[in-house]
Parts: structure tokens; sequence; C-alpha cells
């Protein structure tokens, strides 16, 4: 009789343990907030990011430095700026990159937090191959917007659809460059697509990011803002403000990127064909934020 009902305190005292929250076990004892003691499996914070090399990266190395803090990271995929920030704003993901040239001034006023100030920044680019370039004596933003004026020669542009559809850009080419690219000579491409296809002289125009290092990869001529209309802004982490623990941790990433890191690690992904994985692990490692694991 007593090792049946021995048996019986088990078996409840077992279903008891299986409806009791993990937290109160946890929690129980010692200061701070139970958000602040999770554990990792508790501590979840799911990436967005866009298209792109550079968002890979930055991707990669957000996720890869969270994980190695303990949190459990998911990572998330978009085609663009707009369904990254409505992703955001209805709670899908916590956290992305972004061009401070995307991003609204409402946005200051949402419950987000996002880091402008930062040595990583970038301008958007007219680009054609250096010859011909030469060959109609283009060497300005000006002088492409006399050519096409003129209507002497036939110009084809590749464009980052999300940047040419900017109507700050738009404004800024037409006022003060005077220069309206017609819809039909306009081929609105995918990032990574734009630079290849000036390359091939499928287009004799691109109009890109100075970030990218396809640029220099393929030994591309950026056009002089002879009327400097655009200028560098920033790239930025854009943050869900109820997750404050994810600042500071963020922000030593921002502290290590400038443009030209960011162009040397694109180009051993893009040109040199490293894995983006392993390229933005070694970017932390070298910037002493992740221990170096045999």
């Amino acid at each position: 009789m007593k090792y049946v009902l021995l048996k019986w305190l088990m078996i409840i005292l077992t279903l008891v343990g299986w409806f009791i929250p993990w937290e109160k076990l946890s929690y129980s004892q010692g200061s701070g907030s139970s958000k602040d003691l999770a554990p990792a499996f508790e501590r979840a914070v799911t990436i967005g990011a866009k298209n792109g090399t550079l968002s890979a990266l930055l991707l990669k190395m957000t996720g890869i430095l969270l994980k190695d803090q303990g949190y459990t990271v998911k990572e998330l995929s978009f085609s663009d700026s707009g369904l990254l920030r409505s992703a955001l704003e209805a709670g899908v993901i916590d956290l992305y990159w972004e061009s401070a040239y995307q991003l609204m001034e409402e946005d200051r006023a949402r419950e987000f937090v996002w880091l402008p100030e930062n040595k990583l920044a970038h301008k958007p680019v007219f680009l054609m191959k250096p010859s011909q370039a030469s060959e109609w004596k283009i060497q300005t933003i000006s002088d492409l917007a006399e050519i096409i004026q003129q209507n002497k020669i036939k110009i084809k542009f590749a464009a980052d659809k999300e940047l040419i559809l900017n109507k700050e850009l738009v404004r800024n080419l037409s006022n003060g460059y005077g220069l309206v690219i017609p819809e039909k000579d306009l081929v609105l491409v995918e990032s990574h697509q734009i630079y290849q296809a000036l390359n091939e002289n499928h287009m004799q125009v691109a109009i890109g990011w100075s970030s990218d290092s396809r640029i220099q990869g393929y030994d591309l001529l950026e056009l002089a803002d002879d009327r400097l209309l655009f200028p560098s802004v920033p790239i930025t982490p854009v943050i869900q403000q109820e997750i404050h623990d994810l600042v500071p941790l963020v922000s030593k990433i921002v502290d290590n990127l400038t443009l030209e890191k960011v162009l040397e690690l694109q180009y051993e992904v893009d040109i040199q064909g490293k894995d983006v994985t392993k390229v933005a692990r070694k970017f932390l490692i070298e910037s002493n934020l992740l221990l170096k694991r045999e």
C-alpha cells in the first residue's frame, strides 16, 4: 500500500512540475527583471534584412554577436525597405539595418531606436565604364545631364529600384541637375544586378550606392557629384525600443565599421567568392567582439 501511495505521489509531483512556468522556477530569487535574467532560449530576437551583400553581412555580424551573448536569433529576408519597416512596426522583426536615406521622419516619433551617428556612411552614385565615359567626354553628373538634354546619344540606365524611387533623389536630379531620365530608358533591377549589367555593357549608366565593392571590382567610374546634391548618409541599425539591451551590443558593431571596411568585406564575398557568414565572423574576431574558437 505504501508503495502504491508513493508511486501516485511521484506521478502527481511530476504532473504539477509540467505546469509550473519555467520562469517562476528560474527567477524566484535574486534581483533584476525576469527579462534581464531570462535564459538563452527565452531571449529571442528576430533580425530582418533586404537583398544585397552589405545587408547580408550586417545581418550575419549582428546574428553571430547576439548568439554569442546568449540570444536565440531568427533571420528573415525581405525584398525592400518598405517591407522591413512594416515588419518592424508589426513586431515581426526586432532589428534591421537601414540607410538613413530611407528612414522616414515619423520614424523618430515611433517606438524605435536608431543610431545615426556612426562612421559607416554611403551615398547614391552614378557609374559608367571608364572607356565609355571617356568616349562621350562625361566626368560629372552635369556632363551626363547635358548629353541627355541634347538627345544625341542613346543611354540606358540600370538603377536600384528602391533608390531611384526615392522622392528626394528624383527631386535633386530634376531641380539640381535638370536631369529627368526617360522611363523608356530606365531599367529597375535588384541591387546585385546593377553593376553586372553595366560591366557587361547591357547598360551605359548605373545608379547605385558607393558602399558596393563591385564598383572597384569591375573598375567602374563614379561620376562626380559636381553640385554636391548627394551627401553621404549613415547606415544604421533600427531597433525595437522595448529590447533596450540590444543597443549597447549592436553599437559595438557600429563603432568598428567604416565604408572602407565594408567595401573590403564585400569584396571578399562578391569578387573573391568567400562565404558571407565566415567573412562576418572574421570581422567580429578581428574587431575583438568575438573570441576565436578552434
